[in-house]
């Protein structure tokens, strides 16, 4: 059975600035000085969970943050995965921002709207692309979201102000 894990022990100025961020406006601060101070009186990560209504992983993760970054731990960093990266290189995705700028009736289409299967079939029709997407392929899920954009970034056939 492994020891329980404790915070290392604090020093004065950071003691000081938990204490000051228990007035925290942010939740995300306040739990974790509320963790950090407990393990500094010798409180078990399980006692501390349990006294907060967390989880006990919650309890470790921070104390692990408090090892490794110090004080900077008290400010949510981003929640991005590590592993995501973009689809299109940025030549590519501008070429379909421009192919999406247009309406499909340019292309013959009767529709006057982007789906992701539709703008797939004229970008893979104009040799933009060398296969066709299918569904299930990773794609968006927005239905006018081009592959490479996030919903976020979806655009119908008129442009918007500022692109």
């Amino acid at each position: 059975m492994e020891p329980p894990l404790f915070v290392r022990p604090l020093a004065a100025e950071e003691a000081q600035q938990l204490r000051a961020s228990l007035q925290s406006r942010d939740a995300f601060t306040l739990r974790r000085c509320q963790i950090l101070l407990a393990s500094a009186q010798g409180q078990r990560p399980a006692q501390i969970a349990a006294a907060l209504g967390c989880a006990s992983q919650t309890v470790r993760n921070t104390l692990h943050a408090f090892e490794q970054q110090g004080p900077d731990c008290l400010t949510r960093g981003s929640s991005r995965p590590h592993s995501a990266h973009r689809l299109l290189d940025a030549p590519r995705a501008e070429r379909l921002r421009d192919l999406l700028h247009q309406s499909p009736r340019a292309f013959g289409y009767t529709q006057s709207h982007w789906t992701l299967p539709l703008a797939a079939e004229v970008c893979h029709q104009q040799g933009r692309e060398r296969a066709r997407v299918e569904p299930g392929d990773g794609a968006p899920s927005h239905p006018t979201a081009g592959p490479g954009l996030e919903a976020s970034q979806a655009v119908d056939h008129e442009p918007r102000p500022g692109l």
